[in-house]
């Protein structure tokens, strides 16, 4: 009998050895030429990916390749990468599966406005939602989504040519562009000393960035949910949000903010797994809790 439990205890170590050394795989994490391994979203992807018996690495877009062209290669399963990270729109959510934990907790949705200086005497009196509506022609590139979303909230808003917007800007083509306040602000301040933030507006809609898998992919959509809700919990995702520069900039400068000054603005391109996305993944409420942000309502 003795003899048979240690066969027994022997067989099934071998055979969960060999269970694990199957689905073991090596993953990879598709970024873009400039991208490094001190990225948000790639050290995001490593906390998702610590110790669940699976290699990883990051693995550079082909320079030659279009965006679309590589979302089609990674839709076709013939990318050269298993995860990227984007933002939340109606378009991915059809072509792919979405981790749905927000990877900047909601600070991708905050914009912030730079202006010319010449023009900042002009739009210093401006106060309300109305007015600047009314008074602000904004310079952005091709991105269509964001263009849609200002469009949609009856934002004045003219198209650019990509890597000309600033130049336009000089050029009082129009007198804002809007940016994003996760980057790196301080070297958008330094390379653009024409320009200024302009304090007396940002807007605040839902959206963020998320890892995506191939929509056959279950298997890695579960790892990635599995490991990133594991790293909220062993806290590892929030010091790599709390030191990261890029988020530390970006609460800098929203806590810099006057709280009159940030409105609440809409985006209906989102689907309705977004909406029900667990609240203790975002932060501005908490961040209304803790620097009393009242989002401003006002028509439009």
């Amino acid at each position: 009998m003795k003899i048979k439990n240690h066969v027994f205890k022997f067989l099934f170590f071998i055979f969960i050895f060999n269970t694990n050394t199957v689905f073991a795989e090596h993953i990879s994490y598709c970024g873009f030429k400039r991208d490094t391994q001190d990225k948000y979203t790639f050290l995001q992807f490593l906390n998702a990916m610590k110790d669940n018996g699976h290699t990883y690495s990051l693995n550079q877009y082909p320079e030659k390749l279009t965006r679309p062209r590589q979302l089609l290669n990674f839709e076709l399963e013939k990318s050269q990468c298993d995860v990227f990270s984007g933002g939340a729109n109606l378009e991915y959510s059809a072509r792919f599966l979405r981790v749905d934990i927000p990877l900047t907790r909601g600070l991708l949705g905050y914009r912030y406005f730079m202006v010319n200086n010449e023009q900042l005497e002009n739009l210093a009196s401006l106060s309300t939602l109305k007015e600047f509506k009314e008074n602000l022609m904004i310079g952005s590139n091709t991105a269509k989504l964001k263009n849609d979303i200002f469009n949609y909230n009856n934002f004045n808003i003219m198209k650019s040519a990509s890597g000309r917007a600033w130049l336009m800007l000089e050029g009082q083509r129009f007198n804002a562009i809007q940016r994003s306040i996760v980057g790196d602000i301080s070297k958008r301040e330094k390379s653009r000393p024409e320009s200024s933030i302009y304090r007396n507006l940002m807007v605040y809609y839902h959206a963020d960035l998320f890892f995506y898998v191939n929509k056959n992919r279950k298997d890695l959509h579960e790892i990635l949910f599995n490991g990133l809700e594991k790293s909220y919990e062993n806290n590892s995702f929030m010091k790599t949000f709390d030191n990261h520069p890029d988020i530390k900039q970006a609460l800098n400068l929203l806590n810099n903010f006057e709280e009159k000054n940030i409105y609440l603005i809409q985006n209906p391109y989102l689907d309705a797994d977004f909406h029900n996305i667990s609240a203790k993944y975002w932060i501005p409420q908490k961040i209304k809790n803790s620097i009393k942000i009242k989002f401003n309502k006002e028509s439009h």
